[in-house]
């Protein structure tokens, strides 16, 4: 049977293959493991992440007057109508070597 994967790795591998939306086999390769398990790890790495931070960061509007509110001031803000809410993709160049240095330094 093979040892647990260490949580630095799961860290490490996770943000480095969102960053750079890499392909798995890349991102596998790169820490060593197989393309079904990294896979998983992202999966729970991501869903820890939503548990641990989604109430802080995500904000769901509770009535009709809050969904009104939040449409006019991102219409105002950004010029799309009818809209409540948008998710970032900033495309920022990430050196991965880096991103990892300091995933498993934490």
């Amino acid at each position: 049977m093979r040892d647990a994967l260490p949580v630095e790795t799961k860290v490490a591998a996770s943000p480095y293959y969102l960053a750079d939306e890499s392909k798995y086999r890349k991102v596998a390769n790169a820490f060593g493991i197989g393309k079904t398990t990294l896979s998983k790890i992202l999966r729970s790495v991501c869903l820890a992440i939503v548990e641990l931070l989604g109430k802080e960061f995500i904000k769901i509007p509770t009535d009709e007057n809050d969904i009104t509110s939040l449409a006019s001031q991102f219409y105002t803000r950004h010029g799309f109508p009818q809209c409540i809410g948008a998710i970032s993709n900033n495309r920022k160049e990430n050196r991965p070597s880096t991103l990892i240095e300091r995933a498993v330094t934490v």
